[in-house]
């Protein structure tokens, strides 16, 4: 199967909030989640308890998703 279009998150030029980026083809839900997960993750510097608090999930959810899409292998990494 193709792989899928990419998605791009970023934070927006005025600093009120991120712009989303999805090609006209579409995507799957998954590269949208993945990608929201690595922006979180980049603006809060890898500090997962923030970043969970800024996609407005548990700790553990952000856990389970990062065990999801392979961002991590162990507890100690990111």
């Amino acid at each position: 199967s193709e792989p899928a279009p990419a998605v791009t998150v970023r934070q927006r030029a005025d600093g009120v909030g991120v712009s989303v980026t999805i090609p006209a083809a579409g995507v799957d839900l998954d590269a949208v989640e993945r990608a929201l997960i690595v922006f979180a993750l980049d603006a809060t510097n890898g500090n997962r308890t923030r970043a969970a608090r800024l996609l407005r999930l548990t700790r553990s959810a952000l856990l389970y998703r990062l065990q999801k899409y392979g961002l991590i292998v162990t507890e100690g990494s990111l």
